[in-house]
């Protein structure tokens, strides 16, 4: 040791090359599947979160309905097609997406042998009237009953409005599936 406290240039060769090698830029893979970018899906869009999973028989989960860089939303009718011998809807629960600053938002449901249909409506304040951005809708949990794929789908119902009630429109919806086994 007492050679370095001798020699400066030592201890700066040292320090020069431990500074070298520790300056390498980080390399990250940015390729979340749950990323709305990665979808392949053409904004404003809306899909099921997660797009695809995988459970077994007897089972409970939950996927959520997202929406996808869509802009002055009041309303929402989304109907979710499924296939009813395959899954049961538990419940439905609002998320942020439709909340305002007051952390309000009206929503009923109605699920009818494989078509769920939820109802969002952003309730205006004095700071806004709509929604807008990418963010979870609702959340849906529901009891897998028997094998197989049951595909997720947004039905033709579906619909977004403005607050005049006008259309607002959605130029893709992502499908979903869930593949559950016996175990």
């Amino acid at each position: 040791m007492a050679w370095i406290y001798h020699k400066p240039e030592r201890v700066i060769a040292c320090i020069a090359v431990a500074l070298l090698f520790s300056c390498n830029d980080a390399e990250y893979q940015l390729d979340n599947d749950f990323d709305p970018a990665n979808l392949d899906l053409e904004p404003p869009a809306a899909f099921f979160h997660p797009a695809e999973f995988f459970i077994n028989v007897n089972s409970d989960s939950s996927f959520q309905l997202y929406s996808y860089d869509i802009t002055g939303v009041a309303g929402a009718h989304l109907q979710v097609l499924y296939d009813w011998g395959s899954i049961a809807i538990d419940t439905v629960t609002v998320d942020s997406f439709f909340m305002n600053e007051n952390n309000e938002c009206i929503m009923f449901w109605e699920d009818e042998e494989g078509a769920l249909d939820v109802f969002l409506f952003y309730q205006p304040t004095l700071n806004g009237r709509t929604a807008s951005g990418t963010g979870s809708m609702a959340r849906v949990y529901f009891r897998v009953l028997s094998d197989g794929i049951s595909e997720l789908v947004y039905g033709d119902s579906t619909r977004f409005v403005d607050e005049v009630n006008s259309p607002v429109t959605i130029k893709e919806y992502g499908v979903g599936s869930i593949d559950a086994t016996n175990p």
